[in-house]
């Protein structure tokens, strides 16, 4: 039977996944962010299952959820948290507000769907049995078990360490099967004395995951002990509201197990048969591309001259939403003919719509011959066009281009070394955190690799032919663009004065070789978190997320300098939002800035990435555009246009407005030879945009 369900909270992101959830059961889902539209929902038309993030427009999650519980005390809520909390916190939502279940991001989709569907009263058979999807990019792969040191791979250094390995990992169905056994029976009614094996159980498992590394496990296990202690009441009996807790938490584990007995598996299966053909699917180094076609695809996978693997997931379109959120992409190809023409173009912006994915790269595989249309592919995304007949190796080729221009998403390291073997090993260390990381063996093609990757972290060597390590790190410090990457020195030279040498070099730090595979991980990924926490701080526009102006205008200069350099051409947008002071005057400046922050999502999201989006100052905005004439972009801002005019925006008292822009075009060089007097230019077509009636995109005087 169909049920309404009511999603609220202001990030739209759960209302998307709770859509793709229960919209293929026929089920209506109402998504909304304004605590006055949710109880008017709860009064007039009570839904049967409501779900409620931390944060509304204008309320917190547990004050909405208060509001409703003083409405209506039969509708079953869900609560999403963004992290977990203490047990107070737990027992005030089960007790005072009963929220019916609690769940935690990243969420995956496939318990969130049993788990919601248990709740509607649906018999489960999912769409996504036997997938961990996220809602966000934000979670690693499974960390594989670390051992002694110098051992790059991870794997075991003796016979005997990798039986007791294995051995491990296959007796963790068998635990998790004991302890679910005891959770049925608790669940059950039964009172007994089972509740201490339990604990004793989720103990020994927390202790000996995180010995081996598995530190998910580790951390799931601890919590599932600590809820069950909570569950013992002052006279021995089960507490039944604090038991729930434990069933979604068991649902974890389990997945988690099925998690780390894949990727073990196939990793030690690498490690017996010597090197594999193709990507490994569990190899977290592993760049993964959806191509979305029915047509037959050339066998692509393998690894780049680098040593960047890469593997190509071949899906449907009507297939391609879901597969998408199921996995963690760096790219993905789409086919394009001309009878799906338009599905394809609005499949690309579906799929860059996708929380994560505003950046993701997108490419287009055509017909030869067939009619490219610039504007409306660079609105949708695209960075490029393969031709049919495929060529494994071009598609390999461009498609390592495709990935390198992406920002954010998975960390990229860069190991430069000229023992391949060990390079090669460093990566498949780092692929066990989900790292993308790829190796150079000539320091003199650093350079040339930087561009092509744009890496989050160089490990260097220090003594290579050529040009050692300290020249390539003093190198690397005197260019603007990569003066602040963090550079690791991983080496065998250990003395002080070598130390010293790194560090007045500009190096962030130096490890020696052999190095513990733990402590390379650990200091790898602080540096790489805390680098790019410090990055987007500094650089980006905590509103829209653009970047702000000295950022955009370094970015900008390098794309002035390779245009320069290759005779390339490139568009400048100027932009602003029309009569802005109204908005913030009649409806308020909350309104005024949820206008900005919606217009710098819409512009992060379409284009394509090698584009660079900045906030001007203000309710300005600017874009460059590569490799684009201003006439093809001209048509490209007028769809955006036409989207943000769809898009409704709710006053301080809850009126309904919408906005519009107006922008000016110039083109490098044909107008101007540097950034600032083409912003003169674009600023002088804006302001004539404004003076002809606004809303609309000038290219000429």
């Amino acid at each position: 039977m169909k049920k309404r369900i009511l999603v609220l909270e202001k990030d739209k992101q759960l209302g998307n996944l709770a859509s793709t959830i229960l919209a293929v059961r026929g089920h209506e889902v109402v998504y909304d962010s304004s605590c006055q539209k949710a109880m008017e929902f709860v009064t007039n038309t009570p839904p049967d299952l409501i779900i409620v993030g931390e944060q509304m427009s204008d309320i917190d999650g547990l004050g909405l959820i208060a509001k409703v519980r003083d409405e209506n005390d039969e509708i079953p809520i869900v609560f999403v948290a963004r992290q977990w909390r203490d047990e107070d916190f737990y027992r005030m939502l089960r007790e005072d507000l009963k929220v019916s279940l609690v769940a935690h991001r990243p969420l995956r989709t496939s318990v969130f769907s049993a788990q919601l569907f248990g709740l509607l009263g649906s018999n489960y058979d999912s769409p996504f049995s036997g997938e961990t999807p996220l809602l966000d990019a934000s979670s690693a792969p499974v960390p594989l078990p670390q051992t002694g040191s110098g051992d790059m791979t991870g794997m075991p250094s003796s016979v005997e360490f990798d039986k007791l390995k294995i051995r491990f990992v296959k007796s963790i169905p068998d635990r998790l099967g004991k302890l679910g056994t005891i959770l049925n029976t608790l669940e059950s009614g039964i009172q007994n004395t089972f509740l201490d094996n339990a604990i004793t159980i989720a103990h020994n498992l927390k202790g000996t995951s995180l010995s081996w590394g598995f530190e998910e496990m580790g951390r799931l296990a601890e919590n599932m002990e600590r809820m069950l202690k909570l569950c013992i009441g002052t006279s021995g009996e089960v507490q039944r509201d604090q038991f729930q807790l434990c069933l979604p938490l068991y649902t974890h584990m389990q997945e988690q197990a099925e998690l780390i007995h894949a990727q073990y598996s196939a990793l030690t299966d690498t490690a017996s048969n010597g090197d594999a053909d193709g990507a490994d699917e569990n190899d977290g180094a592993v760049a993964k591309v959806l191509v979305v076609t029915d047509q037959p695809l050339p066998d692509a996978r393998g690894q780049t001259d680098t040593g960047l693997s890469l593997d190509f997931i071949q899906t449907r379109s009507e297939d391609a939403l879901i597969k998408a959120s199921q996995m963690n992409l760096d790219a993905a190809i789409i086919e394009v003919s001309a009878s799906t023409r338009d599905a394809s173009l609005v499949l690309a912006r579906e799929l860059r719509d996708i929380s994560g994915y505003e950046n993701l790269p997108l490419g287009f595989i055509s017909d030869a011959g067939q009619t490219d249309d610039r504007a409306a592919s660079t609105h949708a995304g695209s960075s490029l066009f393969l031709e049919r007949p495929l060529e494994p190796n071009m598609v390999r080729r461009v498609t390592s281009q495709l990935i390198a221009m992406r920002e954010g998403g998975r960390f990229r390291v860069l190991v430069v070394d000229d023992d391949e073997d060990l390079a090669a090993l460093t990566c498949r260390c780092l692929a066990q955190f989900g790292i993308l990381a790829r190796f150079v063996l000539d320091p003199l093609q650093v350079m040339t690799v930087l561009s092509e990757f744009n890496p989050d972290l160089i490990l260097l060597d220090v003594v290579m032919p050529g040009m050692s390590g300290f020249e390539v790190c003093r190198a690397l410090r005197s260019s603007p663009r990569w003066r602040d990457v963090p550079i690791l020195f991983l080496t065998g030279q250990t003395d002080l004065n070598s130390r010293l040498t790194a560090y007045e070099a500009g190096a962030d730090d130096y490890l020696p070789k052999p190095v513990i595979n733990v402590e390379l991980l650990t200091r790898v990924k602080v540096r790489l978190e805390r680098s790019r926490e410090l990055k987007e701080r500094s650089e980006r526009d905590m509103l829209t997320g653009l970047l702000l102006r000295r950022a955009f205008s370094e970015q900008v200069n390098s794309v002035i300098a390779e245009c320069q350099r290759y005779d390339f051409k490139f568009s400048l947008c100027l932009m602003d939002v029309d009569h802005f002071k109204k908005v913030n005057d009649t409806y308020g400046h909350t309104a005024g800035d949820d206008v900005l922050a919606t217009f710098g999502r819409l512009l992060r999201k379409r284009f394509r990435v090698e584009d660079v989006r900045g906030r001007w100052g203000g309710e300005e905005f600017i874009l460059a555009f590569k490799h684009e004439k201003k006439e093809v972009m001209q048509v490209a801002l007028t769809r955006i246009m036409e989207e943000l005019k769809q898009i409704e925006f709710h006053g301080e008292n809850d009126e309904i407005f919408h906005v519009t822009f107006s922008a000016g075009l110039a083109s490098f060089p044909d107008e101007a030879e540097n950034l600032q007097d083409l912003v003169k230019v674009a600023d002088r077509r804006l302001y004539l945009a404004k003076e002809r009636g606004r809303k609309q995109v000038i290219i000429e005087d």
